[in-house]
């Protein structure tokens, strides 16, 4: 029971967030992964908590928070896929309350996937994600975006 209440909170509170992002509304306070890098270094910024877009050298990470098993899960599309390309879609559920991992799928558990993306050629590209019912008539979720500036050789230079 004290699971399901956490769940059912986290998802009032995701709602809530999702709604202020989408409008427009709030203090400004929310994280922002907007971020540049010099050659070598490596950029990483904060969204909401478990949450994170990372870069170093040619490879970008984003972790978003998911949960499969309602339905829902994370579509992605490249706008310029000559400058970075998806190589890899991970999910891990969240632990337990004792703080081991479980291999059971618990309907409705919460957990993150973490996208990882290569830069391939220079140019700026934006990764939409969109986090739905994917199939015809499913709830529209949200979507997120993130605008990836990479150098010659690939090498992620900012993200925003």
């Amino acid at each position: 029971m004290k699971k399901m209440n956490v769940l059912l909170m986290g998802l009032v509170i995701t709602t809530a967030v999702t709604a202020t992002q989408l409008t427009g509304c709030g203090t400004g306070s929310s994280k922002n992964a907007q971020t540049e890098n010099s050659a070598g270094s490596a950029i990483s910024a904060d969204l909401t908590e478990g949450e994170s877009v990372t870069a170093n050298g040619k490879t970008l990470k984003i972790v978003y928070a998911s949960s499969p098993s309602t339905g829902y899960s994370w579509k992605v599309s490249i706008d310029h896929p000559e400058v970075i390309k998806a190589v890899a879609d991970d999910y891990a559920q969240e632990q337990d309350d004792t703080g081991k991992s479980t291999d059971e799928v618990i309907c409705g558990a919460g957990g993150y996937e973490t996208f990882a993306f290569e830069g391939v050629g220079k140019g700026t590209a934006v990764i939409t994600l969109n986090y739905a019912q994917q199939w015809n008539g499913g709830s529209e979720g949200m979507t997120r975006s993130v605008s990836v500036e990479t150098d010659a050789q690939g090498n992620i230079v900012s993200v925003k």
